[in-house]
């Protein structure tokens, strides 16, 4: 499904405020001030009231505060959240949309379906990268729900979680989409893209569950009707809570340096820090219902490297398939994959660019390194196989010593050929080795017999599945009854 774009112009701009901003330094408890271009200069905190949006610095000095229409007066601004081009805000209730909020107009994109209840404190948005993702509700005549995502390159859209009716939905500082299903503390955690469920969480069936967000490490911090900042575990386990104003909490927003702000029914913004602990308060009017957002996002995520487990050895000749299909970039930026080193294998590409064949072609402990670049960030992983020979023909140890070249000058260097370890007897160049000439054989392993090579005393070989050894120094000499061979047993199966 497209989404359809039409524009609606700003009514009226109240505080004056140079329009654009740009990216300013203030050093506020320690914490920077950064914001964009379409941003009034040191924007910390942007905040919506009915059908307002206002701009508020690290102080709580209101910088701007701007007026939309709304196509029903009924209407008005639920979440947003800030982005490079502009503020993205949930929009509506029985006919709710996305708007992108920019310096000079409205763009409004529609979503059939797309409704939330007429609860104030309901509807969610988060964004991320190229994504929007807004919270929808089953609503009479409305019968959707679920989360909907909008891309906001191409215009297109889709329904993820069709089932589940969500409140609220926020990026957490981990990277991860925050989807609470209900007031009861239902909490769904997704991968942002794919919005594949990675786990479910209960925080509670007496919390009166509004908004959400999480840290880094992936701690959940809940806002509360009943005036409380609840602090869980990444599975789920209270472990803090804060008493912020008993007349119920509305939103949550984390900062990247993890301070956090808190929006009550009484239109006061806390700012937090990340015990729950008072840093500022912003006091915002006489309206009922507010949404607030930090000016600046969170990071931009590096790309999540998962494939498959590959086995710890391998034979010579076999392969195995590394599958990096799983993997994604949080902000839905193209990946662009390597393999890094590979030593001692062969590989082969596939119709997925994710996905490659790898042929074990040299026996030892090999290290495979894999690398996703999104354009901005790289993820890299490395791993070990142990490439193991089965062939009787092979030193397991000539992986140990540098390949012979053509075109290299040798004099008394160990070089592996053929799966064997030899040493330059005298100077030699473009002589390949051989069992004649000015290489010695240095590994240690049973041959199959050669008619024409010489042996001398000590040397083993295999013949007809069975190992021999040379008592003096022969030629031509087949080991089977003769008397320069001694029988040692039957040869290894390797």
């Amino acid at each position: 499904m497209t989404v359809t774009p039409r524009i609606l112009l700003a009514l009226s701009t109240t505080i004056a405020a140079a329009l654009p901003g740009h990216v300013s330094a203030n050093d506020n408890g320690g914490i920077t001030a950064n914001t964009y271009d379409h941003l009034p200069t040191d924007t910390y905190i942007v905040s919506t009231t009915n059908d307002y949006i206002h701009y508020y610095d690290k102080q709580g000095q209101l910088l701007l505060s701007t007026q939309y229409s709304l196509p029903d007066a009924s209407d008005y601004l639920r979440d947003l959240a800030v982005t490079p081009t502009g503020i993205a805000v949930y929009y509506g209730t029985f006919d709710a949309s996305l708007a992108m909020v920019y310096p000079t107009h409205v763009q409004h994109f529609s979503y059939d379906g797309l409704s939330t209840v007429n609860n104030g404190t309901f509807g969610g948005l988060a964004v991320l990268g190229r994504y929007a993702y807004l919270t929808d509700m089953e609503t009479y005549p409305k019968r959707s729900k679920g989360i909907v995502r909008f891309d906001l390159t191409d215009d297109s859209t889709q329904a993820f979680h069709t089932d589940t009716n969500y409140i609220d939905i926020t990026v957490g500082a981990d990277g991860l989409l925050y989807a609470l299903q209900n007031v009861y503390g239902d909490l769904d955690i997704l991968e942002p893209v794919s919005l594949k469920k990675i786990k479910h969480l209960d925080l509670g069936h007496t919390s009166s569950s509004r908004a959400v967000t999480a840290n880094a490490v992936g701690e959940i911090f809940m806002a509360s009707w009943d005036g409380n900042l609840y602090q869980y575990d990444q599975d789920g386990v209270l472990f803090h809570q804060t008493l912020i104003n008993s007349a119920g909490l509305t939103d949550i927003d984390i900062h990247p340096s993890s301070e956090l702000i808190v929006t009550d029914r009484d239109n006061v913004i806390h700012i937090l820090d990340e015990s729950g602990d008072p840093l500022n308060r912003i006091s915002q009017g006489n309206e009922w219902i507010a949404f607030s957002a930090y000016a600046e996002p969170l990071r931009n995520f590096p790309p999540i490297l998962k494939h498959n487990t590959p086995p710890q050895s391998l034979d010579i000749g076999q392969t195995i398939t590394l599958d990096l299909s799983g993997s994604y970039d949080p902000e839905g930026n193209v990946l662009a994959p390597h393999i890094d080193t590979a030593e001692g294998f062969s590989i082969t590409s596939t119709d997925d660019p994710l996905v490659w064949t790898l042929t074990a072609q040299q026996a030892g402990q090999h290290q495979i390194t894999i690398t996703l670049d999104d354009g901005t960030q790289q993820t890299r992983n490395m791993f070990s196989v142990n490439v193991i020979s089965t062939s009787c023909d092979v030193d397991p140890n000539a992986s140990n010593y540098p390949e012979w070249q053509p075109n290299t000058t040798y004099t008394r260097e160990t070089v592996s050929y053929d799966g064997l370890v030899w040493k330059a007897k005298w100077w030699n160049q473009n002589q390949a080795p051989s069992f004649s000439g000015p290489w010695q054989l240095i590994s240690e392993i049973a041959l199959p017999w050669d008619t024409d090579r010489q042996y001398k005393k000590g040397n083993t070989v295999t013949y007809q599945g069975q190992t021999y050894q040379a008592n003096w120094w022969n030629q031509h000499a087949r080991p089977h009854g003769h008397p320069a061979w001694t029988h040692i047993g039957p040869a290894s199966d390797c």
